[in-house]
Order: structure tokens, then C-alpha cells, then sequence
């Protein structure tokens, strides 16, 4: 080792600046040659600190603040402030913009020089081992000119053993490194194996099987104190708090949370919490206004694991110590994975960067490669591996591996055969239980299940997964009188009554509001209080975003609200296309946003309910007709076909629920969705902008087949029709491929219903929720694709329930019809 030998050569003081793991190396190496030298170390920041500037705790604060940006983001600018002149007037607006940041925070003391450099390199050795950083190259140039220095970065002269694996699955993948390594221990206990994970992804099932290949190991899982109980605990008292000086507030929290003397690990957490949040005494303020910056910095502030490390290390490539590895095992050697590489998305483009002299996104991606195979030369053996394929994805080689094989000899490694293996007795009893369970449910085999079954087959216990009937007693404690029912849970319970259990019951399901859904409520609640009016102002607008933006507590950033604003143009736009399509119609506006009940009296009252969005009625012959209109913000819904096993059909209910009002004293014209939101709009044919908006905005849905009613609907659908389909023969009559439906047909449909509904309440009142998944005949699932909770209904194939889904509105009518008279 070059520096150790730098060392011991040296007649003066050493200062050496280097990472904690060379630092610990050089400690016991030092010891145990007996070396004695005045020495002292210091880090990379350290030496930032002093040819750069030092940077105060609060400094990302105060500039978070005064920017009015995140924490997160004045963190990327505040990188390039140490090559920063603030005395230069620089060619772009960004650079300025950064070189005023930079005065600021130099004026509020938040960033200082340090007056006394020569003093710590003064009659020293300076000694500089350390990795690549983009500000190292400018830091060694400034340092150049304080002293003098030498820079250990070697090469070592041995080339090592390198390996590379592909496997078809990170299970295969991690099984085979765990035998590898079992079969090192075995052979010599005392080397040291490293093990690098190149995503977290890895973390859950690299415990489960090294656990069950009986492989001591240590995972260097850093955690954020923002996940620990007791930070929680202490936001969660600090949130409750009166408006006091933020120095008051954390005193009153931090003795609420203190923990006793002997609780060693909460006591590890309480201190790294003081540390962390003192800085934040000295702020103006409360915690209300602090709370975002406390939260960031919970967040990006991490603690070490508790115990010490044993056994085979997992850690990450940083925190590797080449001279204490001599196997390293590289988990996910996949692209994008490894190496985790730079894009040029920074807020400096490359020109500017250039000016200031920070290196581009290639020169740092080269150089982090540099960096890799370099470390390998250090190691004895190399094991590099990736999966084709993991839990949620699909991987590729990284096209590193050109590289490593460029400067490397790298042998194939093959997948361990299990049946051959001595080694994860544990490993095959359990992949044998999953391949039955899979055998079980979807009768798919396993030549592993053939392989092991004999072995374990005294281990596995039938199970039954059939969902019984819930007791009077527990019904009675879920369903609350009275049961409400809706269009949606009633479309959940016909696709799976076991997932309506989940959902609207037991309400499991974790709903997080989203911008996306935010922008929805935006729209339809625009739309329903003024589209009565004329015009639609601003004003208007803005009023009903802050309504909105209010209802969910105002917690969207500047960006997502300006995303929000930025769509007044396409609301806009919106309303004027719906107006004009009520002009072109001799049906006007009668309601929007109408909320109707229909109540059934079983053990308990029920009360099915919906909200139609907008109805427009003509009146003639003293009967009303009506246009059902259901405002859409996602994908459309509205399926005919598949209203005969009652779902995909929310506007069918909704007619069901108008004869609640109406009675007998109206018919319904036609019943549309229509897409309020539109998605950003694919221009495959040069089609103009305004083209392409108003063919979205169109009516989809169905219309009863009577010409002259049809001309009422829209007064130019032989022409230019709202009503996407609509097609006139040149004798006046409709296309055959115009989605339409007679009167009769749809009552039929309407009864039919309703029959549905009374089923499914009756059911729901006995507690009928057994696992029903629905799948057509051609074997296309229709309930568990976006379903949450499939991982633990423990469905079995012969679960499914085929449907004979009608291929056309067509044969579902004619079907209705027989259903109802008979076959003829």
C-alpha cells in the first residue's frame, strides 16, 4: 500500500485526506507494524470547506426560504456554488441568478471562507487518497496553490478473477450468489466477502434467502430518521402545538418523546434528532412555517444500523473498503442499475457548466466507470450478476459489461442446479411451496416442483380457500343502517364480491388524492356551477380552484398549481365546445350535478344513490326526453355488453334511478359519456389542434334509434354531429353501425338491472362474500387486474367465474328479450 509506505517515509506530520474506509485500513495497519507518526485525517468535505467555503447547517434553509423552493431542489443549485466567482458578471441569467445566491448567503454569514487555511497544511505531508468528485479536480487545483501534496489513487498490478451470471430471475440470481458464498465460507471462514446491491428492490429477498441459506450476514440499511416511530411521534406533538418560537416548541417535544436511560436504540435516535433539529433553534418562527425544511431534513438525514457489523456485508458501492474485500458479489448488474449514471437534466446546461468549469454529465459517467474498474483491480474475485426479469419488471444487461470485458478476462457463471446443491435446504422447501401454491391455483408446473415434492412433501398442509358466510352477528357489526350502495361499489361486488368485502366493508383500500384526481374534481365542479352561464371568466375559475385547493388542505407545491392554472386555456375551451354543442341541440340544459336516491327496504334499509352529471330534456306531447350525460375524466367506462352481468354500465343505473323523479311521464333520448379532460392529444394525420379537441369532446354512448329524435339531440348530426358515430345514409336513415337502442330493448335492460341489484343486496345483508373473481370465455380476466388485494384472496383457478359476455349490443338485447318472453 503506496501510502502506507508515504507514511512511514515521512519525517514530518502527515495529513491525509481521505474517506472513513481508507481511514480505518491505515489505522490498523499502522498498529499492527507497530508504525508511530504524528497523523491526522481529514475528509473530502473538510477539504471543500477550506479551499471552497464552509457551509452553516441552516444555509439550505434560509435559501429554501427566501427562493420560495423546495429544500430538495436548492440543494442541486447549491452544488455549483463553490465554482461560483461572486465577483464576475457572468453571459446567463442562470449563472447571475446563482452568483446573487451566492452573495446572499455569503452576506447573511450562511456560507463563510475560512481566514486561516495555511495553517492546517502548514509544515505537513499532505497525503490525498480519494474518490472521484465532480468538484475534486478544482478542489486539488486550489489546494496547489496553499501547498504541496501528493495524490494515491492506484491501480493495482494483480488483474482479478471476474465473473458474470445471467439468470431468468433475481430469485435464481440471489440463490445462486448465496450457494457461491456458503461454499467460500466453508472453505475458509475468515475471508472477506462484500456483497453491493444496485437497487433497494433487492434488500427483501436477499434477507429472506441468505437466512435460509444459513449465511451470517450484516445489511448496511442506512434509514432516514423520518422513519423512525419516535420522529414521528415528536411531528406529530409539534403539529398539535400552539404557535411559539420554534426553540420552545422542540424543547416541549423533545422531553415529550425522551426516552429512558436503558433504551439503548430510541436513545441512539433521540440524539441524532437533537443534532439534527438544533441548528433549526436559531430559525424565526414556528414549526408551521419550519415544517417543510424539519421534514426534508428528517428525510435526507440518514442513521446507521444499530448493531455492529457481522458476518458477510451488504452495503453499498460507496462504502466499499477495497483494502479489507477480497470477494465482492454486484447484484443487478442491469441497465440503468449499474453504474448509476448522470443525465444531463441539471439546471446548468452544458455550456454553462463549461463556463464555470463543473464537468458534464459524460465526463462524470466516464470517470464513475474509471472508478469501478479500478476498484476491481483490488479484489481477488469479482462476481457480477443480473436478472432478466424481477418482481414488478424487466431487466437488460448493462452495457458496462463491454467495458469490463474489454479490460478483463470474465469468465461465464451458470445457474446453480438446486438438485445438485448441499447447500439452502430452507430455500428449496419454500420455493417448493410457492411452485405448489402456483400448480394449486393456476395448475401451471415446475420441474423444481418435480424435483424437490418428494423431499418435502410432509411439510405442506392442504388448505381450503373458500370464503364462508359471515355470521348475523358480524354482519350486523360491518353494515351500518343504512346501507349505502353506489354505482361503484355495486360494480366492485359484481366483479368480486370477496374484493366489495375489502374495499367498501372493511375499506383496506389505501386512497391517496392525486393531482390527476384533484384536476378532475377541478373540472366537473366548473362545469356544474357554470355552465348555465353564458361565458366562463377567470375569475370564475380561479374561485373554484381555491375551493378546491382548500377541501384538500393546499398542499400542492407552486409547480403543481401552476400546473393547475396552466389548464385554464383547455377548461376554457371545454366550456365553450359544450355550449356550442347545446345550441346545436333542441334539447336544453335541465340539471346538472343531480343527486338521486332510490331506497330498498330488506333487514335494513338500503339507499342506492348516484350523482348524474348533467341531464338535457325536450318536452313534447306533455312527455319530458331526456339526455343523460356522465362527465369523464379517465378512460371511458361505458360497456353495454357487459351491463348484463351489471358492470361497466354506470349510466343504465342512473336511468334506473331517474324513474325515481320522473315516474312514468318521460323517455330517455340517449345516454353519452363525454371526456372533459383530455389527455395530451396524438397527432398521427397533421391534424389541427382545435380538430382533434373537438372530435374528443364528442358524445360516446348510445342513441334510440328514431331518426327525427336523433335531429333533436343534434341538429347537425347528418352533417357535423357532437355524437362520435353518427352517420346518415343518403336516404335519411342511420348506418347499421351507429351504437342505437329501441325503448323497449332498453326497459329490458333497465329491469334487468334492477334484478341485479336486489340480488346483490340481498346477498350483501347475508354476507355472501365469497372469492368470484368474473373471466370471459376466452379465459380474459375481468376483475383481479387492477385489483389490490389479489395477493391475499388466495383465488384458485376454479374460482373464476366464466361469463358469456354478449359479443354485441345486439345479441344483449336479443338476450334481455328471451330472458324476459322466453325463446320463440
Amino acid at each position: 500500500m503506496r501510502l502506507l509506505e508515504a507514511i512511514k517515509a515521512s519525517q514530518k506530520e502527515c495529513l491525509i485526506i481521505t474517506n472513513h474506509q481508507t481511514k480505518q485500513t491505515l489505522l490498523k495497519a499502522l498498529s499492527r507494524e507497530k508504525v508511530f507518526q504524528a497523523i491526522r485525517f481529514i475528509s473530502m468535505q473538510d477539504l471543500f470547506d477550506e479551499v471552497f467555503f464552509k457551509t452553516e447547517n441552516n444555509a439550505v434553509f434560509y435559501a429554501s426560504q427566501s427562493r420560495n423552493l423546495k429544500p430538495a431542489i436548492m440543494e442541486n443549485l447549491m452544488k455549483f456554488l463553490p465554482l461560483i466567482d461572486e465577483n464576475n458578471d457572468y453571459e446567463t441569467p442562470r449563472l447571475n441568478e446563482l452568483k446573487s445566491l451566492k452573495s446572499d448567503l455569503l452576506n447573511t454569514t450562511r456560507i463563510h471562507y475560512l481566514t486561516k487555511q495555511s495553517l492546517l497544511f502548514k509544515d505537513k505531508t499532505v497525503l490525498v487518497d480519494l474518490p472521484y468528485h465532480p468538484l475534486l479536480s478544482e478542489a486539488l487545483n486550489r489546494l496547489e496553490l496553499i501547498t504541496d501534496f501528493q495524490v494515491f489513487n492506484e491501480v493495482s498490478n494483480t488483474l482479478p478473477n471476474v465473473y458474470k451470471g445471467s439468470f431468468n430471475t433475481t430469485k435464481e440470481e440471489i440463490a445462486t450468489v448465496a450457494h457461491l458464498i456458503r461454499d467460500r465460507l466453508d472453505k475458509d471462514a475468515m475471508q472477506t466477502i462484500k456483497v453491493v446491491l444496485s437497487s433497494d428492490e433487492y434488500i427483501p429477498l436477499v434477507k429472506e434467502i441468505f437466512k435460509s441459506f444459513e449465511i451470517p450476514f450484516s445489511i448496511n440499511e442506512k434509514q432516514p430518521l423520518l422513519k423512525f416511530e419516535d420522529t414521528l411521534t415528536l411531528l406529530n406533538y409539534l403539529d398539535q402545538l400552539k404557535d411559539a418560537p420554534i426553540y420552545d416548541q422542540l424543547d416541549e417535544a423533545f422531553n415529550f418523546i425522551k426516552p429512558e436511560p436503558f433504551q439503548v436504540k430510541r436513545l441512539r435516535i433521540y440524539t441524532k434528532l437533537i443534532q439534527t433539529l438544533n441548528p433549526f433553534v436559531l430559525e424565526k418562527g414556528s414549526f408551521k412555517t419550519l415544517k417543510p425544511f424539519i421534514e426534508q431534513t428528517l428525510k435526507t438525514t440518514f442513521i446507521k444500523p444499530y448493531s455492529g457489523l457481522k458476518g458477510v456485508e451488504i452495503i453499498s458501492f460507496n462504502q466499499l473498503n477495497i483494502h479489507e474485500t477480497s470477494t465482492l458479489f454486484l447484484l443487478g448488474c442491469a441497465e440503468s442499475y449499474f453504474p448509476k449514471l448522470n443525465t444531463e437534466d441539471d439546471y446548468l446546461n452544458q455550456t454553462e457548466k463549461n463556463l464555470i468549469h463543473y464537468p458534464n454529465a459524460n465526463i462524470i459517467n466516464h470517470q464513475i466507470k474509471e472508478n469501478i474498474l479500478k476498484t476491481f483491480t483490488h479484489i481477488d474475485n469479482v462476481y457480477l450478476t443480473y436478472a432478466l426479469s424481477g418482481l414488478t419488471e424487466h431487466y437488460y444487461a448493462s452495457t458496462f459489461f463491454t467495458e469490463i470485458e474489454d479490460t478483463f478476462e470474465v469468465k461465464t457463471l451458470h445457474p446453480v442446479d438446486r438438485k445438485l446443491s448441499r447447500y439452502g435446504e430452507k430455500y428449496d422447501l419454500l420455493a417448493t411451496k410457492q411452485h405448489l401454491d402456483t400448480y394449486n391455483i393456476y395448475h401451471e408446473d415446475h420441474e423444481d416442483l418435480k424435483a424437490h415434492y418428494e423431499q418435502f412433501k410432509d411439510y405442506f398442509i392442504p388448505f381450503d380457500n373458500t370464503f364462508m358466510p359471515l355470521s348475523k352477528p358480524t354482519i350486523d357489526q360491518l353494515i351500518e343502517s343504512p346501507l349505502r350502495l353506489s354505482y361503484t361499489k355495486l360494480n366492485t361486488y359484481f366483479k368480486c364480491k370477496f374484493r366489495y368485502l375489502m374495499e367498501h366493508l372493511l375499506k383496506l383500500q389505501d386512497f391517496n388524492e392525486t393531482l390527476a384526481i384533484d384536476l378532475g374534481v377541478f373540472f366537473h365542479d366548473v362545469l356544474e356551477h357554470y355552465i348555465k352561464e353564458e361565458s366562463l371568466s377567470k375569475e370564475a375559475i380561479d374561485e373554484t380552484l381555491q375551493k378546491v385547493l382548500e377541501k384538500q388542505g393546499n398542499h400542492y407545491s407552486k409547480r403543481e398549481q401552476f400546473f393547475l392554472m396552466n389548464s385554464y386555456n383547455t377548461l376554457i375551451k371545454v366550456f365553450e365546445t359544450i355550449k356550442k354543442q347545446h345550441n346545436q341541440s333542441a334539447f336544453s340544459l335541465y340539471e346538472s350535478e343531480l343527486k338521486v336516491e332510490k331506497t330498498y327496504h330488506e333487514d335494513k334499509e338500503v339507499i342506492f344513490s348516484g350523482v348524474i352529471d348533467k341531464i338535457l330534456m325536450y318536452e313534447e306531447n306533455n312527455t319530458k326526453h331526456f339526455v343523460l350525460i356522465d362527465y369523464k375524466t379517465g378512460k371511458p367506462t361505458l360497456k353495454l355488453k357487459e351491463s348484463y352481468y351489471g358492470f361497466n354500465a354506470q349510466l343504465i343505473f342512473y336511468i334506473l334511478l331517474l324513474k325515481e323523479v320522473f315516474k312514468e311521464d318521460y323517455t330517455v333520448s340517449g345516454f353519452y359519456e363525454q371526456t372533459i379532460l383530455p389527455k395530451p392529444l396524438k397527432n398521427k394525420d397533421q391534424t389541427d389542434y382545435e380538430t382533434l379537441l373537438l372530435d374528443t369532446l364528442k358524445l360516446r354512448g348510445y342513441t334510440i334509434n328514431q331518426e327525427d329524435e336523433v335531429l333533436k339531440i343534434d341538429k347537425e348530426a347528418m352533417s357535423d354531429s357532437f355524437i362520435a358515430g353518427m352517420r346518415f345514409k343518403a336516404n335519411d336513415t342511420l348506418y347499421s353501425t351507429v351504437k342505437t337502442f329501441d325503448k323497449d330493448a332498453l326497459n329490458l335492460l333497465v329491469m334487468h338491472i334492477e334484478t341485479l341489484i336486489k340480488k346483490a343486496v340481498s346477498d350483501i345483508l347475508n354476507g355472501d362474500f365469497k372469492i368470484n373473481p368474473k373471466k370471459d370465455l376466452k379465459g380474459n380476466d375481468l376483475s383481479c387486474m387492477y385489483c389490490q388485494f389479489k395477493d391475499i384472496c388466495y383465488k384458485k383457478l376454479e374460482d373464476y367465474e366464466p361469463l358469456n359476455v354478449p359479443k354485441d349490443e345486439n345479441e344483449l338485447f336479443i338476450r334481455l328479450k328471451e330472458d324476459t318472453y322466453g325463446k320463440n
